[in-house]
Parts: C-alpha cells; sequence; structure tokens
C-alpha cells in the first residue's frame, strides 16, 4: 500500500487509513495536480519559483505537506525574497475541471506516461501561481499577464508555447471520510505520479497535457553504448551556464523590447556579428544574481535561442529564431553557449567531454 501523509503536520496517517477500510468504511477521493518553475513573467532577478496547484475536488484544499520525493513528506510553500528561498506557507489547490487518464504501473525502466485532460479556455486562467509577498508574509497569486509581451499572456498561451516543458509535475491522491461538503475529515495524501511536462497540446475548449514519468530518461536520452573514461555527463546535453562574453552583471544592460523576435540591448563587449548564433537567453534569475542550476524538481527558467546579433559595442540588436517572452521589468538577462569542459573533447568526439584520468 502507498504511505499516506497528513496534510497538515506530514505524519504518516497509512495505518490510520488501512484500520477505516478493514472496518468497512467507504473512503472518498479525489485528485490533486501540481507543477512549478522559475517565475518567468514577473520581475524576477533571485530566480524564486511559482507553484502551479489544482485539484478536481469540490471546493478547493489547503495543504501544508505532501510527498514530493521518495523520502516522506515534504514541507509545501511559496517561493520568495533574496535569495530565492522556500516559506512555509503551505499550497491551497483551486477547484478545476482537470482529470487524467488511467495510471498504470510496472516494474523495470518501462515509462509509463500519463495525458491530462484541463478545460482551459483562452478567457480563463489569467492568473498563473502561488508566490511569496516578503511584504505581507503571504501567498499571493502571481498573474502570468504581468509579462510585458505577450501582451494578455494567459496560462493556457504559456502551456501551448512550450514554456512549461521539463517541469516537475505531480499527481496526488486526497483520501476523505466522505465528501468535504458533507463534512468528511481529509485524512491524508498519496503520492499517485511524479513526472515531468514533455508537451501540450491546445484546442478552443480545453489543454491535453502529456506527462512523462522520470523512467523516460532511458528511452529518450541518447548515450553512447561505449563511454571512454566517462567524466559530468551533463554538459553535452544542457548549455553551459556562460557564454562566448561571460556576463557580470554590467556587460549586458537596458534590454528594450523591440519586436516579438528582437530585442535591443546595450553592451560593453566588443560582440562580432553574429557572433552570438545559437546561443540562449533567459531573463530570470538576472545575471548578476547567478544562474539557476537543474536539479530534480526545479528546473532552469525557459531559455530562447538566439538566430544572431549586431555588432557591439554599443546598442546592439538581438534577433530570435521563434517569438519569446519578455517579463514584467527586465534590468539584465543571462547568456549560455553549449560547451565542453576545460581542456577540450576528447579527438574524434566533438561533444564527448575529456575523460576524469589519462594516460
Amino acid at each position: 500500500m502507498r504511505r499516506i501523509y497528513d496534510p497538515q503536520n506530514g505524519s504518516d496517517v497509512t495505518a490510520t487509513v488501512q484500520s477505516f477500510l478493514q472496518s468497512g468504511t467507504k473512503l472518498v477521493s479525489s485528485y490533486l495536480y501540481s507543477f512549478s518553475c522559475v517565475n518567468f513573467w514577473d520581475s524576477n532577478p533571485y530566480g524564486n519559483y511559482a507553484s502551479f496547484c489544482f485539484t478536481d475536488a469540490e471546493a478547493p484544499l489547503f495543504l501544508k505537506y505532501a510527498q514530493l520525493t521518495p523520502n516522506g513528506a515534504s514541507q509545501l510553500g511559496c517561493w520568495g525574497g533574496n535569495p530565492a528561498t522556500l516559506h512555509p506557507t503551505g499550497l491551497t489547490f483551486i477547484a478545476d475541471n482537470i482529470s487524467h487518464d488511467k495510471l498504470s504501473y510496472g516494474i523495470g525502466f518501462e515509462d509509463k506516461p500519463v495525458e491530462i485532460t484541463w478545460g482551459l479556455n483562452s478567457a480563463t486562467r489569467p492568473y498563473s501561481a502561488l508566490m511569496y509577498n516578503t511584504g505581507s508574509s503571504a501567498q499571493y497569486w502571481s498573474a502570468i499577464s504581468d509579462a510585458s509581451y505577450p501582451v494578455g499572456l494567459t496560462l493556457k498561451q504559456a502551456l501551448a508555447m512550450g514554456l512549461f516543458t521539463e517541469a516537475p509535475f505531480w499527481i496526488h491522491s486526497a483520501i476523505f471520510t466522505d465528501f468535504p461538503r458533507l463534512g468528511g475529515t481529509f485524512l491524508g495524501t498519496a503520492l499517485m505520479f511524479r513526472g515531468f511536462i514533455r508537451k501540450t497540446a491546445a484546442t478552443a475548449s480545453q489543454m491535453k497535457i502529456s506527462l512523462a514519468s522520470l523512467l523516460d530518461v532511458f528511452q529518450s536520452v541518447q548515450i553512447p553504448t561505449q563511454t571512454i573514461t566517462p567524466n559530468n555527463r551533463t554538459l553535452p546535453y544542457i548549455p553551459v551556464a556562460v557564454s562566448p562574453y561571460a556576463d557580470t552583471g554590467s556587460d549586458y544592460i537596458s534590454p528594450v523590447f523591440v519586436n516579438p523576435i528582437q530585442l535591443q540591448i546595450t553592451t560593453s563587449q566588443a560582440i562580432p556579428a553574429g557572433y552570438l548564433q545559437d546561443c540562449f537567453l533567459s531573463f530570470n534569475p538576472q545575471g548578476y544574481a547567478g544562474f539557476s542550476i537543474f536539479k530534480s524538481g526545479y528546473p532552469t527558467s525557459p531559455t530562447f535561442r538566439i538566430q544572431g546579433n549586431t555588432a557591439g559595442p554599443g546598442t546592439i540588436q538581438i534577433y530570435f529564431y521563434e517569438p519569446y517572452v519578455y517579463p514584467q521589468t527586465a534590468s539584465g538577462f543571462n547568456l549560455y553557449q553549449q560547451q565542453t569542459t576545460a581542456g577540450g573533447p576528447i579527438a574524434g568526439f566533438l561533444y564527448l567531454p575529456p575523460p576524469e584520468f589519462s594516460a
């Protein structure tokens, strides 16, 4: 039986729920859906995370604890402040028209994907996620429409644009002695699925979100069948948090939105025309606050691929392959380039980092 945790204090209440079932009590349940990402639409220089929380229950549910990892219940809360910090505020799951297909499980490395069906339409959900208000020491709803571009951005549009791809996603079962409207007691929650958003598809009345399980890495990541004294495996697949011209927080300033694929900046660097092609740019966290390193459950903010640039120093133009999201305000940004570790690649293996030991 899955472990069940009290939503208010995080204690293991599996035995209590079992005793109800063994006594013949018929319990009722609903599902909780949550995902998170770096807030990329507000002024968010320190890379605070935003939490998206919904339920198919009849009314909103408030939780202080839930199982997010294999290590028991975790404190839930909102991010805010400098530096980015998790505050133990708990999280409110908003009642909505949301469901998923059948959950299936197996033994071994087989990926068991899940599809979410969410009754979003373009006019609803202008807000986005729960954040922490440092001034009032409370959680608040952060409006995704705060972004300067696209104007009036909605959660549905952002999902369709792929801005939440790879965001971690959790599905929990919430267990009650009876329906809450009939006075039922909220016994606890059990983790049913943990994975990440792989792709989305939108219609006029709903959003389809395809989730991949954590085991998807064994099917989708192409790792050589033979490796030569392997080093860190991250760098060949994720852009390194540096650029051809180091961003010290003052090298690139005064970004100005020009149009959906063009950004104007001021730089002190003598950048040749076209040199930034195929680099990546993100606005949050900003350059002087440091890069938000990817780790399980905490993805990096969306990055936008650069097609080209005019020459610096001075005011230059940056051109993107596709439309980007310009946040509420921005005074700086990060540039990333995919590259190998110091010392250069192994001869004949352009994307394989050098070994930890050599003859």
